[in-house]
């Protein structure tokens, strides 16, 4: 018996599989788009308005106390993203509102790191990833942010730290 045939002979009644390759990450979440958020607490964007970026530049922001190894990590794009929201086809009023209630909700919900996808602009900078580095900066629940690593966006979105939220502290003396 040759060496194919009793290949064949083995391999009689084997299905053959679908695919045979790996995901080589998790897959990424569900973009979150235009929900009826009602209002968002509006803040003065007048310190942060000259904060120009160009299109193509890389945003990067950490407020104050964030180790450095943080942000090296967040760059690197090794925090697990939880949650991702994209402002795609927005005006600048609603991506705000949406940017808030996306950020409070992941941190309320201890997500750590989301991402935003603001977009790089079609004719010159983008409007929302200037108002997206202006906003960020004002919220007291995001740590950090950067530019996303080029297959989870690049310049066009942002890695969002966020703050862990205290858990309630027990009393002395209660169980």
């Amino acid at each position: 018996m040759s060496d194919s045939e009793l290949f064949r002979k083995l391999m009689q009644g084997v299905k053959p599989l679908e695919q045979d390759r790996i995901q080589p990450r998790k897959p990424k979440p569900a973009p979150r788009r235009h929900s009826d958020v009602s209002s968002a607490a509006r803040h003065d964007d007048a310190p942060f308005e000259n904060l120009f970026v160009e299109t193509g530049s890389q945003l990067s922001w950490t407020a104050p106390g964030v180790q450095k190894t943080v942000m090296r990590r967040l760059k690197q794009g090794k925090f697990p993203v939880r949650a991702e929201l994209d402002l795609h086809g927005l005006f600048a009023q609603q991506a705000e509102r949406e940017i808030r209630a996306f950020i409070s909700e992941a941190s309320a919900r201890g997500l750590g790191c989301v991402r935003i996808i603001h977009g790089k602009g079609r004719d010159g900078p983008g409007i929302l990833k200037q108002k997206t580095n202006s906003w960020l900066r004002q919220m007291n629940a995001v740590k950090a942010f950067c530019s996303c690593k080029p297959e989870d966006g690049g310049t066009g979105a942002v890695y969002v730290l966020l703050r862990q939220e205290a858990a309630p502290q027990k009393k002395p003396g209660h169980r």
